[in-house]
C-alpha cells in the first residue's frame, strides 16, 4: 500500500515539464501524425489549443521535434489569423482583390524588400 501511495503522490506533483512517454516512438512518424496525436492528447486532458504556446514552454528542451512542430503550428495559426483578418476588410468581395491581398501578404512575410521591413516594424 505504501508503494501505491508514493506513486500517487509523485503523479500528483506539479511539474514544470511535460515528459513524453517513450519519446523514441515518435521519431520516424509523420509530423502530421505527431501533431494530430498531440492535439488529441491536449483535448483528452481538457487543454484548449489556444494554450499551445504555454504547453510548448512546459515540454522538455530535449524534445526538439515536438517543440519544433508546435512552433510551426503556432506560426501557421498566427499567419492564418492575420490574413483572414485582412481578407475580411476587403470591400467589395472580388477575387482579384483577394489574390492581390494574399500576394502582398506573402511578399511581406517571405521577401526582404523595404515594404516587407516596414510591415514587420509597424
Amino acid at each position: 500500500n505504501n508503494s501505491n501511495n508514493s506513486n500517487n503522490s509523485n503523479s500528483n506533483s506539479n511539474s514544470t515539464e511535460i515528459e513524453i512517454e517513450n519519446q523514441n516512438q515518435i521519431y520516424g512518424v509523420n509530423e502530421n501524425d505527431i501533431f494530430s496525436w498531440l492535439i488529441e492528447e491536449l483535448h483528452r486532458t481538457g487543454i484548449n489549443i489556444r494554450y499551445l504556446g504555454r504547453v510548448r514552454s512546459f515540454i522538455a528542451v530535449n524534445c526538439n521535434l515536438i517543440r519544433s512542430i508546435i512552433l510551426c503550428e503556432l506560426i501557421a495559426r498566427t499567419l492564418r489569423s492575420i490574413i483572414n483578418s485582412q481578407l475580411r476588410d476587403i470591400e467589395p468581395k472580388i477575387d482579384d482583390d483577394y489574390n492581390n491581398e494574399i500576394a502582398d501578404f506573402f511578399s511581406c512575410i517571405f521577401s526582404e524588400t523595404n515594404y516587407a521591413h516596414k510591415y514587420w516594424l509597424c
